[in-house]
């Protein structure tokens, strides 16, 4: 998984985003496997959630729906 993270620290501080790539298993420890108390929000394309990486710095990771998903990998 790809994804963009706010990197800086601290009021203050010029926000700057960073990619990075992401495993499944630290999104999901991230998000502690998707746990709806963890539920920011959700639109047409599935839920939202927010999480905190081991280092600490906080995220939002998009789950999409099964059927946005087969639409994008396959076409349909």
């Amino acid at each position: 998984m790809c994804g963009l993270y706010n990197s800086s620290r601290g009021r203050g501080s010029a926000t700057q985003f960073q990619s990075s790539v992401f495993s499944m298993e630290e999104i999901l420890h991230a998000t502690n496997n998707f746990s709806p108390a963890l539920k920011i929000g959700q639109g047409d394309f599935g839920a939202v959630y927010r999480g905190v990486l081991p280092d600490g710095i906080f995220v939002v990771v998009k789950s999409l729906k099964k059927y946005i998903l087969k639409m994008v990998l396959f076409g349909h």
